[in-house]
């Protein structure tokens, strides 16, 4: 089974390193990138290259599940980039009703790095007062009307697009 869908956009990738720090490197693949076939299922897998979401929350919980005690979220401008949908996204109108079994259908996969100009920066809910005390578990996390943004200083973007991009992910 062979690629079938694309995408260029905005992607929220969750992490244990700290903002300054993935604000200098980005993000490096986590192993070589492969497409596969699943030996249970008969169907295409693929893995490898640097594992994003469509949204903060399923990005969030994704690390969760590992037992990490701190995570950070961050928004990634990819807009230039190729990115590969793992499944067909199944995700409600709002990010915020997102469902467990929605997770996974989130995940959109680069084979490449992630440049740190390319880090727009750090979000966390407006449910709590910095990044360092956001929760991402999907049933704490869900009320979010607002995403707070940490801009990285060195998004190509600049501040202004920043907050512009920010804003695509508010509801109010």
């Amino acid at each position: 089974m062979g690629i079938k869908s694309y995408f260029s956009g905005y992607v929220f990738k969750a992490d244990i390193g700290l903002p300054y720090d993935l604000f200098r490197k980005g993000f490096q693949i986590e192993s070589p990138f492969n497409v596969g076939q699943s030996q249970s299922q008969g169907r295409g897998s693929i893995s490898g290259g640097v594992l994003t979401s469509l949204s903060a929350i399923a990005a969030g919980y994704t690390i969760v599940q590992s037992q990490c005690p701190r995570i950070f979220v961050y928004l990634i401008d990819a807009m230039d980039y190729g990115g590969i949908l793992e499944e067909q996204p199944n995700m409600p109108r709002s990010y915020r009703y997102l469902e467990s079994h929605q997770l996974r259908s989130c995940n959109v996969r680069f084979t490449h790095p992630i440049f740190d100009s390319d880090v727009v920066g750090c979000v966390w809910s407006d449910q709590f007062p910095n990044p360092q005390q956001a929760i991402w578990f999907p049933r704490v996390a869900l009320g979010p009307s607002r995403l707070r943004l940490a801009v990285n200083p060195d998004y190509h973007g600049g501040m202004a697009k920043a907050e512009e991009i920010a804003r695509l992910f508010s509801f109010d």
